[in-house]
């Protein structure tokens, strides 16, 4: 919601856009309701709010000493029962200020912190047990502050519905809400003489208290959002910071193994390094986080690794492989898994290599695993798999060429490969993006 807003930079368009919608409140406020009802209904709490979300902190706050000045002299003054600083008016100043308040914090840069550092309470029962606490406290002060001419004028459920949006989420917010609009209808407006049911000003009442908490809690709910994504962020950095030098040191082991492979079978290592490249280059095109494009360089490196207990004489024969050989090539991820498995290491190595072989329609080896059991960086590694093992020249053919390997997982996309990785590694090699 916040993101999609046209934000200006300058300071006086800030300030123009404040003035204009404090006094748009202002003027539908003047003309919408007679003189002795203006007071009661506040339309600055969502000109504060849209002036926030506009123009930032420093610009809401102003806004609001601004929609404070005008309440005050031409609302509160006018209404008999109001003299010039009686407690009274300055109980219905403080209400709306902290209300305001909390708006605008709602959306400065220090919301984020202050937010994680609230207690929130966890269950259901916990959160309505809040919710009733805090909302019985603002009714029961609303009733012993104030006479009964004049509790309807001043609402302390707006502050309270912001501390319980911010404590025990939006849900809850929108109930506080609700129960809020019961309290005012029965306790606050109907006693009052001027108010009938469902007369013209009580309507207008209710509904722009509705819509004033309703951004209240929408705006809290943003904040909320913003702050969860940054605390993941946050925890997502410090993990990768944390795998820093350990993927370092990890990445440097794995380079030793892809050397010990290719001293005993210069073929299996070059083609392992070409299906890191093109996995790599796939996930890259998928949009993947850096932490998965690293998992994957890793274990495309060593993901025939298992092939070190295959007798070389098999790996390299020229001719068709008996039943016997072929079965025994089939348990290669399971070695390489075997030999990974206990590996403390920040990515999945041992089960994206044990998976490379699997097909999303599960006719792949060694568990017939499909789409959904199978990670994305094994579906990725299976297609940049078939696409180098094709392309590239063994001791027993010759390499077959890149189009002709992009025809074959081209006929199988959505059969034995995930037609997603499929696209994206036909469109790097088409565009040029990726070449060997």
């Amino acid at each position: 919601m916040v993101i999609a807003l046209i934000k200006p930079k300058e300071l006086y368009k800030k300030l123009l856009i404040m003035v204009a919608l404090v006094a748009f409140a202002f003027f539908f406020r003047m003309t919408i309701l007679p003189v002795d009802g203006r007071v009661i209904f506040s339309t600055f709490y969502p000109a504060v709010a849209l002036v926030t979300l506009f123009c930032g902190y420093r610009i809401g706050l102003l806004g609001m000493v601004l929609s404070g000045f005008l309440a005050y002299f031409f609302f509160l003054q006018p209404f008999q029962t109001l003299k010039i600083l009686n407690v009274e008016a300055s109980i219905g100043l403080a209400t709306f200020f902290l209300a305001s308040s909390i708006i605008c914090l709602a959306f400065s840069k220090y919301s984020h912190e202050a937010q994680s550092k609230l207690f929130k309470p966890q269950g259901l029962i916990e959160k309505i047990f809040v919710m009733a606490i805090l909302m019985g406290f603002a009714f029961l002060l609303r009733i012993s502050a104030l006479p009964i001419e004049s509790r309807v004028i001043y609402s302390t459920f707006y502050p309270a519905i912001a501390v319980i949006t911010l404590t025990c989420g939006f849900r809850i917010g929108l109930i506080s809400m609700l129960v809020g609009g019961f309290l005012s209808y029965f306790y606050l407006l109907t006693p009052l003489n001027t108010f009938k049911f469902l007369d013209f000003d009580q309507g207008v009442g209710l509904l722009t208290y509705i819509v004033a908490s309703g951004i209240i809690c929408l705006s809290l709910r943003e904040v909320i959002i913003r702050g969860q994504k940054i605390k993941q962020v946050n925890e997502a950095l410090q993990d990768l910071m944390s795998s820093n030098s350990l993927g370092k040191n990890l990445e440097e082991l794995v380079q030793v193994i892809a050397s010990t492979i290719e001293m005993r079978d210069p073929y299996t290592s070059g083609h392992q390094r070409r299906v890191s490249q093109l996995g790599v280059a796939i996930g890259n095109k998928l949009g993947l986080p850096e932490r998965n494009l690293i998992g994957i360089k890793l274990a495309g490196l060593i993901h025939d690794l298992g092939k070190m207990r295959i007798p070389i004489e098999i790996l390299t024969k020229p001719g068709k492989l008996s039943d016997a050989e072929q079965s025994l090539i089939r348990e290669h991820p399971t070695f390489a898994y075997e030999a990974l498995k206990d590996l403390n290491a920040p990515w999945p190595l041992a089960k994206i290599v044990w998976q490379h072989h699997e097909r999303i329609d599960g006719t792949g080896y060694p568990n017939q695993l499909t789409k959904d059991e199978i990670l994305i960086e094994a579906r990725i590694l299976a297609v940049a798999d078939v696409v180098e093992a094709m392309s590239a020249m063994r001791p027993y053919r010759e390499g077959l060429g890149v189009n002709a390997a992009l025809s074959e997982i081209r006929k199988n996309a959505g059969l034995k490969y995930d037609p997603e990785v499929v696209d994206a590694c036909i469109n790097i090699f088409e565009s040029g993006e990726f070449h060997w």
